[in-house]
């Protein structure tokens, strides 16, 4: 009993001695002064780096992967598009009132 009692109190002490560093170094450190000139000056020049970056990128993406394929997709189908079978198939169908079908 006397051995769990003095490992007890060992542990207690290291606790406490642990807590009271910590403390004290945390209280030591001095604290960042605010900054109180030209405040708005670096929050607006902070967001404007942040949005013309953001608009760099978002303008790239876009243009991957939106006009690009587009671009792409209608140069696929008008290589292949014959204007004169389309007009032909309309004709037939009844579409124009100035050409007779047949």
């Amino acid at each position: 009993m006397n051995i769990l009692n003095r490992l007890y109190h060992f542990t207690l002490l290291k606790i406490l001695v642990n807590r009271e560093n910590r403390m004290s170094s945390t209280v030591s450190t001095t604290l960042k002064k605010p900054q109180l000139r030209r405040l708005l000056y670096t929050n607006v020049r902070n967001t404007l780096i942040s949005v013309a970056v953001s608009i760099t990128v978002v303008t790239a993406i876009v243009k991957i992967f939106h006009n690009d394929a587009r671009k792409k997709a209608y140069a696929d189908f008008y290589k292949n598009y014959d204007i004169n079978a389309e007009f032909e198939k309309m004709r037939k169908k009844g579409l124009f009132d100035s050409c007779p079908s047949d």
